[in-house]
């Protein structure tokens, strides 16, 4: 099952964590870093009181790193600049723990959504200390400004010691209640990242809570809660009036992957907002239950090319071969983007009805879908497919005439070697060694003349997948 990760690469999101950021793109789920600022000088701890904003993000983030007990003086000077929220540029604090990246959704900073702030810095610094900062910041969470509740919450969920932050949960129970939305919104995502069941049923009040960000707020939160009542309360938030509640308490279902929740998704798979139709097709396939396989086969007709995405990425999780037919059909979508899902489903299927629509798609207009096309052959095995990829072996491009050699590897049929020997001599590299690597894959000696031409190869890979094949064929593979 994914992570909290794999909810972005579901819904296509941008997942802002105050210091980096990344995007998720199906259907194959790598990630990369899009930006990031330059950690700038360093600063000391004297700094926090500094002029310049930066210089206060800074130390503040350098108090964090310090720790224990050396750091434990800035603590009052950390309290203080939990009101300083100077937009500044993102800052590198020290590697990616865990700590930095819980709650991205209801933890976010909305106010620096690309950024951070010598506040948010100071909650990060604070969260390190653990128990040593807890009673400073029992306090700044009475305190009477916003910024300061809100980022004292922050600190207390980013805590490092969780029995330290357990001791605050009853006063963040009691902040859900607070005058102020985004507080409150803050508190919710609180409790569902220090994931206290005492939360559980303050936080399903807040389902009922007069603002549209908070009742978000609380089903993201519930989402990470275990108790069995919680489920149906998410399901009654599908009918929310407001499309981002419905979205998150879609999201929270698919995350607690209860599969008692597939016919309130399936319904909410004909929501009046894309959004939460598209929510509730990643949240299915998170679920991978085969009874959720008609209604989404049918969302693979949605008029939002988001959904049938997300659609085709839910079959393919749930891999049954009842999705094939639809799935078949989608390969013919007018978005490349959906042909694209929709063959990387195929492929994890693994059935054989899919061969004729798969081996069209190899003619497809776009290079990705004929690649994912090639590589989906490639996990079905039949040898049926040969000629299709043997043709696919003379694509313009070369990533599809690399999966196409992979695919015929993994086939292992000699009706491939002629197309396979011609690719030893492909102007890419990569090509030349998959080709390489699928003749041992095959492994008959037919092939062993234009391998040992493949070992005076300019590039050592492919000297060396070579080489490995002439091993293959030697020890009598074939």
């Amino acid at each position: 099952m994914r992570s909290v990760f794999g909810v972005l690469l579901a819904t296509g999101a941008l997942a802002v964590v105050p210091g980096d950021v990344y995007l998720y793109d199906a259907p194959d789920g790598r990630t990369g870093p899009v930006s990031q600022a330059a950690s700038g000088p360093r600063a000391g701890l004297a700094d926090l009181g500094a002029a310049d904003p930066v210089t206060r993000a800074h130390a503040a983030c350098e108090a964090g790193l310090t720790g224990t007990p050396g750091g434990l003086g800035a603590i009052p000077a950390l309290i203080t600049l939990l009101a300083d929220e100077a937009h500044v540029d993102a800052i590198d604090c020290g590697g990616e723990g865990e700590w930095r990246n819980r709650g991205i959704f209801a933890l976010a900073d909305t106010t620096v959504p690309c950024g951070t702030s010598p506040a948010l810095e100071a909650a990060r610094a604070l969260g390190r200390f653990g128990g040593a900062a807890l009673a400073p910041l029992m306090s700044a969470l009475g305190d009477p400004r916003a910024p300061v509740r809100m980022h004292a919450a922050r600190a207390v969920a980013w805590m490092d010691d969780p029995v330290a932050a357990g001791g605050a949960v009853q006063r963040l129970v009691a902040m859900l209640a607070d005058p102020d939305a985004e507080v409150r919104r803050v508190i919710a995502g609180a409790l569902g990242v220090l994931k206290d069941e005492d939360a559980v049923e303050p936080l399903v009040r807040t389902l009922m809570d007069q603002d549209v960000r908070v009742r978000a707020g609380a089903a993201a939160a519930l989402g990470s809660l275990e108790a069995a009542t919680i489920g149906p309360r998410l399901a009654g938030a599908l009918k929310d009036t407001a499309w981002e509640v419905r979205q998150e308490a879609a999201r929270a279902l698919g995350t607690r992957e209860q599969k008692s929740a597939v016919p309130d998704l399936s319904a909410a798979l004909r929501d009046s907002d894309g959004r939460v139709r598209q929510m509730a097709a990643w949240a299915l396939g998170q679920l991978e239950a085969p009874e959720a396989v008609p209604p989404l086969s049918a969302a693979l007709r949605d008029e939002e090319q988001q959904v049938r995405i997300r659609a085709a990425w839910a079959l393919g999780q749930i891999e049954n071969a009842d999705a094939v037919p639809a799935l078949a059909a989608a390969l013919k979508d007018g978005s490349a983007k959906v042909r694209e899902t929709s063959a990387w489903a195929l492929g994890q299927i693994e059935q054989g009805t899919a061969l004729d629509a798969l081996a069209s798609a190899l003619a497809d207009q776009d290079w990705r879908v004929r690649k994912t096309a090639a590589w989906a052959l490639g996990q079905i095995e039949q040898p049926r497919a040969v000629p299709a990829l043997v043709k696919a072996t003379a694509d313009e491009h070369a990533r599809v005439r690399e999966t196409t050699a992979w695919a015929l590897g993994q086939l292992e049929d000699a009706q491939a070697i002629p197309g396979l020997t011609r690719l030893l001599a492909d102007p890419s590299w990569e090509v030349r060694s998959k080709a390489a690597w699928a003749l041992g894959q095959i492994g008959d000696g037919s092939a062993t003349g234009a391998l040992s031409g493949a070992l005076k190869d300019a590039r050592a890979d492919v000297r060396k997948s070579a080489a490995w094949a002439l091993g293959q064929i030697g020890n009598g593979r074939e």
